[in-house]
């Protein structure tokens, strides 16, 4: 939290348009709703007008419905994708799993159960077509590691190493400093979290450490130390309670600061919720099996 405690007045302005400040956790939540509200503002801005048409598609779709349902979703899900691009068919696979992830979040946050999602599209079939789709494409733009993230979701442990391992042989960019890949750390040790893979954890920790992170941006801040202390807690569980404590006041940290809604569809302070809620009961008794 000390990376973002600076407070941001008009006269950093300028700065804050070329990236060289920080910014007040307040201040630049206020901006970043205010820029980013949209999704369409971020596509368009960073990854070209494609991705952006289709999630306008279906958000419209879903705005003239009378109810959020799993055969409204459907229907706005559908046309979107009728109009996605088919080719290269590796980057319309993760078009597909970043569409389809949004829908189930959505439905998440309509109180929906995976199990009744489920009857809407078979997550592991669509996980396995993402992870065929984005290791077959040979020149990775920061567009696909968006789509990658967007996916992150439906996939497991093995399926994000295995994109991390790709990602690194085939990135058509500056990886070691793109924002991105901070927030991808998050979501790889996420999971291998919840598989108590500590072999994995301790392969990667090494390769994650070093990678950059954009202090004016919170969700690579909150990504990236999320995905530290998750690696400190099972390579060093002398130090268990410690590490878990810190886990769960930065969690109730960013609830005061970001005061969350019941239905906001996701917000930057979630990934230590996530940790406490989903990791902790896995590591506890993985902690049990070790001592």
């Amino acid at each position: 939290m000390a990376d973002v405690a600076i407070d941001w007045t008009t006269a950093t302005q300028s700065r804050f348009e070329t990236g060289k400040t920080q910014l007040g956790f307040h201040a630049i939540l206020t901006l970043s709703n205010t820029l980013l509200l949209d999704a369409r503002l971020l596509y368009e801005n960073y990854f070209g007008d494609m991705q952006a048409q289709l999630f306008d598609r279906f958000n419209r779709h879903l705005a003239q419905a009378q109810s959020t349902t799993p055969e409204t979703i459907k229907i706005a899900l559908d046309d979107a994708l009728a109009h996605a691009p088919k080719q290269p068919l590796g980057r319309y696979c993760m078009i597909q799993g970043s569409l389809i992830s949004r829908a189930a979040m959505h439905l998440v946050n309509q109180g929906y159960t995976w199990a009744e999602i489920h009857t809407l599209f078979d997550e592991q079939e669509v996980a396995a077509d993402v992870i065929k789709g984005f290791c077959s494409l040979k020149a990775l733009q920061v567009s696909d590691l968006a789509l990658l993230i967007n996916c992150s979701n439906l996939l497991d442990a093995q399926q994000q190493i295995k994109a991390w391992q790709w990602l690194k042989k085939h990135a058509d960019f500056d990886l070691q400093h793109t924002r991105l890949a901070a927030i991808l750390t998050g979501e790889v040790m996420y999971a291998c979290g919840m598989q108590a893979d500590v072999a994995a954890i301790k392969t990667l920790n090494p390769e994650f450490e070093p990678l950059w992170v954009n202090r004016v941006w919170p969700s690579s801040t909150v990504a990236s130390s999320g995905a530290h202390l998750i690696a400190k807690a099972y390579l060093d569980p002398d130090h268990a309670d410690q590490i878990w404590a810190t886990i769960n006041a930065n969690a109730e940290t960013m609830v005061q600061f970001a005061q969350p809604k019941p239905d906001t569809e996701f917000w930057i302070g979630n990934m230590f919720q996530s940790v406490t809620q989903d990791i902790q009961p896995v590591y506890q008794a993985w902690l049990k099996q070790i001592h």
